[in-house]
């Protein structure tokens, strides 16, 4: 009798062992990021609130914030056609963590972007955001451009 008690509980380890390894873990809550509504009055909240998506994403989906790195720097749009069975599984999540935290101005960029395409709505907030903060890009700048001098043994005033 006990050895049948222990069968769905074999089973529901063995499922959720599967679906980890599958990448569907988005019920995991802890340190997603706040919804993002995008547009003007949000772009100084672009830059924290990215980051705290990257976080989430590596944490929930180890490797996705490389790809997501991959996408923001990606000058073309990003299409599914071609792309790897596990690339697009990690694509399709990322898609739905977005889609669950925007709303507003983000949300209407998702909606532009080809369906369940995650890597292609990230590199669109990316390029809409970033050029909607140019002070933040140019700290940025600043920033690297001063440590390259004070490797110099340079100072900065």
């Amino acid at each position: 009798m006990v050895a049948d008690q222990d069968i769905p509980v074999k089973a529901m380890a063995q499922e959720q062992k599967s679906n980890q390894v599958q990448g569907v873990r988005v019920t995991d809550t802890e340190g997603r990021p706040e919804k993002f509504s995008g547009g003007l009055e949000n772009r100084d909240k672009w830059f924290h609130w990215a980051d705290a998506c990257l976080c989430y994403c590596s944490k929930v989906y180890p490797g996705l914030n490389a790809l997501m790195t991959y996408a923001e720097l990606h000058d073309q749009v990003i299409t599914l056609a071609g792309m790897p069975g596990h690339v697009q599984q990690l694509n399709a999540d990322l898609y739905t963590i977005l889609r669950h935290a925007l709303q507003g101005h983000a949300l209407d960029i998702l909606l532009t972007a080809e369906d369940g395409n995650g890597f292609e709505v990230w590199r669109l907030l990316c390029l809409y955001n970033q050029r909607q903060v140019p002070d933040a890009v140019s700290s940025k700048l600043t920033v690297i451009m001063n440590a390259e001098d004070l490797g110099r043994g340079n100072t900065v005033d």
